[in-house]
């Protein structure tokens, strides 16, 4: 048997086991996905072991996407490009970082809105490291516009700046406590929250950002989390527009991603879909 799983810390909220089980196990592959909760100290000496024969990899979550880095013997040009990782490969004892979380998150944006990403004006919110492979993937799609708002300042412009010369789309960051001193008049196509404001069990869970001023009946409002199904963005953003989106999609999408990276197989997207939504809704009673 080889074996594959996440490594992050907290690993309670994770949904990844659930999907990639059942995806191994529809293809009769001879693997188990395992979490791997990891402290900060103990980083290192788990990144290593992952050179066994018998482990394909790992996904990476928070909030170690940009720590597991310097352990890693060489990124794909995404990750590069990204500054983060979500996925590990061992090959051969080599360990490679990918990071399908950009990919993931276009895939699912086209089939839930169909929406063209051209010439848009867009609102990021965070800057992390799902914040930096969104923007990332996002810059690919020529918008018009791109707003970075984080708590904190100094972070926003660092990504900014890591950004730039992808293309010519204007990039502004902005603190988010203060967001509206700079975009009082600003209208948005798009709004992504990359930041764990509302994840259920989380030190935030009942709070979510300062842009419901933003968001109106035109507005695709994406919500990066995904557990409880409806965050406190998304109902509060759904008194004003009707395309407002959860992450779960984007989850199941960069996972089947990660599966074809390991496994070399076409992901089987339906069966990852219906594992993971019944979780979810035997889990919150609906």
């Amino acid at each position: 048997m080889q074996y594959t799983g996440i490594i992050g810390n907290p690993l309670g909220h994770s949904l990844s086991p659930i999907f990639q089980q059942a995806a191994f196990d529809h293809l009769g592959l001879d693997i188990k996905y395992e979490l791997f909760p990891t402290d900060a100290q103990e980083l290192e000496s788990r990144v290593e072991s992952l050179r066994a024969l018998d482990c394909l990899g790992v996904n990476v979550t928070i909030p170690y996407k940009t720590n597991v880095i310097p352990f890693l013997d060489n990124l794909d040009e995404t990750a590069q490009l990204i500054g983060a990782v979500n996925t590990i490969v061992n090959k051969k004892g080599k360990l490679i970082g990918y990071n399908t979380d950009g990919l993931g998150f276009i895939r699912s944006l086209s089939l839930e809105t169909q929406i063209s990403l051209d010439k848009t004006n867009i609102l990021i919110v965070g800057a992390g490291g799902s914040a930096r492979a969104v923007l990332v993937a996002l810059l690919k799609e020529n918008p018009s516009a791109i707003v970075v708002a984080n708590r904190s300042i100094d972070r926003a412009n660092e990504l900014v700046e890591a950004v730039l010369d992808i293309n010519e789309t204007n990039i502004q960051a902005v603190k988010l406590s203060v967001i509206e001193k700079h975009l009082l008049e600003r209208d948005f196509d798009l709004i992504v929250n990359c930041t764990p404001l509302g994840m259920k069990g989380g030190l935030h869970e009942d709070d979510l950002p300062n842009i419901l001023d933003y968001v109106n009946t035109e507005t695709i409002v994406y919500d990066l989390v995904y557990n409880p199904r409806v965050t406190p963005l998304m109902s509060n953003a759904k008194k004003s527009s009707e395309f407002v989106f959860n992450g779960l999609e984007m989850l199941i999408q960069q996972g089947a991603a990660s599966f074809q990276i390991w496994t070399g197989n076409e992901a089987p997207v339906p069966i990852m879909r219906k594992a993971i939504q019944e979780t979810l809704y035997n889990r919150q009673g609906t």
